[in-house]
């Protein structure tokens, strides 16, 4: 809760430009529900004392591509005394067992259709750092999703995992970005995944006159 209340969310878009274009509390924008008044940095210095943080250094690990934003997450929480460690983990390892002894994890989820796919993965992923309550929690809610075959009721579940992790301060929304693609009109099939990178397997040219 301290480190939620220590990231300055006005701070952070103050300090962004380009394609970030608001910021974000849900993976699901069209049920967002209003934010909340922002935490001043001094009080969230009083709220980090409250909870008896002695200035320890936080490991936050994430991926090369997002070397950026974590040095922003990391300038941001030094304002509320909280030093950071930035441990940047390849891509294709960050599955692996070395993000598991980090306090943060920051990432980023496309708002796709494979939206629903991509939530799985990262409840799933979020389990295995989690307490038995919350793991046993996240687990049956997710199989409750798979077996559901209403998408409105999907999506409604998938709120109500969101709001709990949220609640519990284990999942922390920082803001919201526009990816831009620029194509030849003859390409097809051009789709992004969760890094922001094409899925070349999926293009095809068309050969009809454009």
């Amino acid at each position: 809760a301290a480190v939620d209340q220590a990231l300055d969310r006005e701070f952070l878009l103050e300090q962004l430009s380009g394609d970030v274009i608001e910021g974000g509390q849900s993976f699901w924008p069209e049920r967002e529900e209003s934010p909340k008044e922002a935490t001043h940095s001094a009080d969230s210095v009083d709220i980090l004392r409250a909870s008896g943080y002695t200035g320890e250094p936080l490991v936050l690990a994430t991926i090369p591509q997002y070397e950026n934003d974590a040095l922003l997450v990391q300038r941001t929480l030094a304002l509320s005394g909280v030093p950071v460690n930035i441990r940047l983990i390849p891509t294709e390892q960050f599955q692996g067992m070395e993000r598991m002894s980090a306090d943060l994890l920051l990432f980023a989820i496309m708002l796709d259709e494979q939206r629903e796919l991509r939530l799985i993965d990262l409840f799933t992923s979020i389990a295995q750092h989690a307490s038995p309550d919350l793991r046993e929690m996240l687990q049956s809610s997710v199989g409750r999703i798979l077996a559901e075959p209403d998408a409105t009721r999907r999506a409604e579940l998938f709120v109500e995992i969101e709001r709990m992790l949220k609640a519990g301060h284990s999942l922390l929304f920082l803001y919201r970005k526009n990816l831009k693609t620029a194509f030849h009109p003859s390409v097809r099939g051009i789709s992004l995944d969760s890094l922001g990178w094409v899925r070349f397997r999926d293009i095809w040219f068309s050969n009809q006159p454009v």
